[in-house]
């Protein structure tokens, strides 16, 4: 009887802890975000438009309107990523329009940015700028985040541990399948599956080719595969 009764005081507190470390997380991805638009010209007088902070799905919206207005010829990025259904969006719309994307010098493109660079039918990474890479999770998914926020406050732990597994699958899921639409390599998944959710991967140049991120920088070099992943963690993305 003692040990059933341990046994199930462990459980309890497993459970306790796993609710924590979710709660933890909603409330650290929970906070208000914004993409932030601004215009800029190219030396040929062509319009870009630039998107920076953090992707979230409330921002979807305006952006659209600017991406279908037919007045720009390139989408520049600097963002850290956020929720991942945004990017797909954005991404979409971006390959609908036949645009070219760039992440300019001295930009960072992390997570959900790096689904909506995809998007682009032609892509740039200038010298000195940053791709990272991470794997899909509850995190990039503001849905997500909304629908545990609110199992948790309502005393739902085991619910809300029990949709964890369903969240990240079905974010995988997503992802293959967007990838695969983009033409990027599927090679992707695993290799971001290196690193934990809170940390992410810097992809070299040569990486940005193999995996078919890169675009416009050439073929990739014939035997090459990607080393070890340079893993940087607590970098803000999502």
């Amino acid at each position: 009887m003692m040990s059933g009764r341990l046994c199930r005081r462990r459980s309890r507190r497993q459970i306790l802890h796993t609710a924590a470390a979710i709660l933890a997380l909603v409330f650290f991805t929970h906070g208000a975000r914004a993409l932030q638009m601004s215009e800029t010209g190219s030396a040929d007088g062509e319009a870009i438009l630039l998107l920076s902070g953090e992707v979230a799905m409330s921002d979807v919206d305006r952006i659209l309107y600017a991406l279908r207005s037919g007045r720009f010829s390139e989408v520049w990025l600097d963002s850290p990523g956020g929720d991942s259904a945004a990017g797909y969006k954005l991404g979409r719309a971006i390959r609908n329009g036949r645009l070219s994307t760039r992440v300019p010098k001295g930009a960072v493109c992390a997570s959900a940015c790096v689904d909506i660079f995809l998007g682009g039918v032609v892509r740039f990474v200038d010298d000195r700028a940053t791709i990272m890479i991470h794997p899909g999770s509850i995190s990039r998914s503001d849905t997500a985040n909304e629908y545990m926020y609110s199992a948790l406050r309502q005393g739902k732990a085991v619910e809300a541990i029990q949709s964890l597994e369903r969240f990240n699958s079905a974010e995988t899921s997503s992802w293959i399948e967007y990838l695969t639409f983009m033409g990027a390599s599927l090679e992707i998944v695993t290799y971001a599956a290196k690193v934990q959710h809170d940390c992410a991967i810097v992809l070299s140049r040569q990486e940005l080719v193999y995996f078919n991120i890169l675009n416009t920088a050439g073929r990739p070099v014939s035997g090459y595969s990607p080393a070890e992943p340079n893993v940087r963690c607590n970098f803000g993305g999502q």
